[in-house]
């Protein structure tokens, strides 16, 4: 008798709740979460393993550094106009610890680079597509037969679990000397810009106008030490003055930036 008469209550409060206009939110049991396509890095050849995935709308690309001896990060190369977040997306660089993320729900075709060995090109292309996309397989390793060996012969204690030695770089935490900025006019049509780095880097150069902070040019590039010039022609810059914003990176990740303006056209 007391369960039907709490039966009854509970059902007479959500008929009151109704009434009100009290409605209830009930999430769907099972949702299906978002597929992961894993990215590896190759420390040897300086490249992404694989360097070209295709990924159905929706999947989750995870990037995991396991078992590097060296320090690598993700940057984005091109823009994506159905998703605006990806031309900013970037990672900071991490060793063997480091795992990064993202979620791609919209169609088109996302470059990617390590910055850090932008020269020995070490890049990365994700295709989605709306068509489903088997996720890759982990290559089982091989079965190994054993051999019995004399005890003489035994082999030395393995050491590929020693940790390797740490770079002298990565122990670097001065960022780049990025001096003597300055931009002027190149032809009818073009932009130079000028620089003085101390140490080599990669470089980003970013143009905007006005107060608008959306970058109607991105330039990356390898900048080595000393004085470097730059001449940018074409794509959205037009007649005008430009705001010029340049990002030096090195090798350990420290950062600098400098600013400078330069005028397009007569």
């Amino acid at each position: 008798m007391l369960r039907n008469r709490g039966g009854r209550g509970v059902q007479a409060a959500i008929a009151a709740m109704a009434a009100t206009g009290i409605t209830f939110a009930v999430s769907e049991a099972g949702a299906q979460s978002s597929v992961e396509y894993r990215v590896g890095v190759n420390d040897a050849a300086l490249r992404f393993t694989p360097e070209t995935i295709k990924v159905t709308k929706g999947g989750t690309v995870v990037w995991n550094f396991a078992g590097s001896t060296t320090v690598h990060n993700i940057v984005t190369e091109n823009d994506v106009a159905a998703d605006p977040a990806w031309k900013d997306f970037s990672t900071p660089p991490a060793g063997a610890d480091g795992e990064f993320r993202y979620t791609f729900n919209e169609l088109g075709v996302y470059d990617y680079l390590c910055d850090l060995h932008r020269v020995q090109g070490m890049v990365g292309k994700i295709e989605v597509v709306d068509g489903p996309v088997s996720t890759p397989e982990a290559t089982p390793r091989p079965l190994i037969t054993a051999t019995p060996i004399p005890t003489a012969a035994a082999p030395p204690a393995a050491t590929r679990d020693t940790p390797a030695p740490t770079p002298k770089w990565a122990a670097d935490k001065t960022a780049p000397a990025l001096t003597k900025v300055s931009g002027a006019r190149s032809g009818a049509t073009g932009a130079k810009v000028k620089w003085t780095l101390s140490e080599s880097a990669a470089l980003t150069l970013k143009f905007t106008k006005g107060k608008s902070k959306t970058s109607l040019r991105t330039v990356r590039l390898a900048g080595r030490a000393g004085t470097s010039s730059l001449i940018v022609r074409g794509g959205k810059l037009v007649k005008g003055r430009y705001n010029v914003q340049i990002d030096a990176r090195d090798r350990a990740g420290n950062r600098s930036t400098a600013r400078t303006t330069v005028r397009i056209g007569r």
